[in-house]
């Protein structure tokens, strides 16, 4: 009734079926006068930017946990793929975490977290909407659930040697370079193994590097929400994996110390 122009920023939207936030920032005015005038309605989506930002909060929250805490390494990479699969962090539906044993012959699974079919994954999801967690609320809770449970029959299958042709989780080691599956069931670096373990058509494979040297690989997938997985999100995941190796090789100073 005014006629003042209003400003909204910040105002996260989530659509149905998703558990990817956006954030946007609305701009409302009036345009003309009398019977000839308008309401402008101009919405700017400013998701991607937030999310560069969130990249870097992530690994801060887990360093600060890491400082203050005597935590363990599992409760560390439960708030790894914690970030990966948080919708107000990078959103995948499902992560699963893998390392190159002592002996540097194998690839080893170690956690996986996400929902166990896709009723789970719109109930928690909804749950999460409903009671507006931050990042920061979502890694001081991060724990083992039914969920993850399952994931861990899945992570459990997961064991690779890094001499194996064809395996494009192989690939990312021993290339050091990030993969994007497009089409599983055409794709000829996927094995029947992974295709079967992860049953999505789409996925992205991550090595985390530090000091030149892969330590393991991160598989992240939108299997419910089948949202495409962009470019920019394969860089955000291939930055925050890089990131995540040296959080752990942080946390291992602090146990030897």
């Amino acid at each position: 009734r005014s006629h003042k122009p209003v400003h909204l920023t910040g105002l996260r939207y989530t659509g149905p079926g998703s558990q990817s936030a956006r954030t946007l920032n609305i701009d409302i005015r009036m345009i003309g006068a009398g019977e000839n005038s308008r309401i402008l309605l101009t919405v700017d989506d400013v998701s991607d930017r937030v999310e560069k930002i969130f990249e870097l909060s992530m690994l801060r929250y887990i360093n600060e946990a890491i400082a203050q805490k005597n935590l363990k390494p599992r409760k560390i990479l439960n708030m790894i793929l914690t970030c990966v699969t948080a919708g107000s962090a990078l959103g995948f539906n499902r992560a699963f975490l893998l390392f190159v044993n002592k002996s540097g012959t194998r690839l080893v699974g170690r956690m996986g977290v996400g929902p166990a079919s896709r009723e789970d994954a719109y109930r928690v999801w909804a749950q999460i909407g409903a009671e507006q967690k931050t990042l920061k609320d979502m890694l001081a809770s991060s724990g083992l659930s039914a969920e993850d449970a399952h994931m861990e029959t899945i992570i459990n299958r997961m064991s690779f040697s890094l001499r194996e042709k064809h395996n494009i989780v192989v690939d990312a080691i021993t290339h050091k370079k990030p993969y994007k599956v497009v089409n599983a069931l055409m794709d000829p670096l996927v094995s029947p193994v992974i295709r079967e373990l992860l049953g999505s058509i789409e996925f992205v494979v991550v090595p985390m590097i530090v000091r030149d040297r892969a330590i393991g690989a991160i598989i992240a997938d939108n299997i419910y929400s089948m949202v495409p997985i962009s470019e920019e999100h394969v860089q955000l995941l291939t930055m925050f994996a890089n990131q995540a190796g040296l959080v752990l090789e942080i946390a291992e100073m602090y146990k030897k110390l």
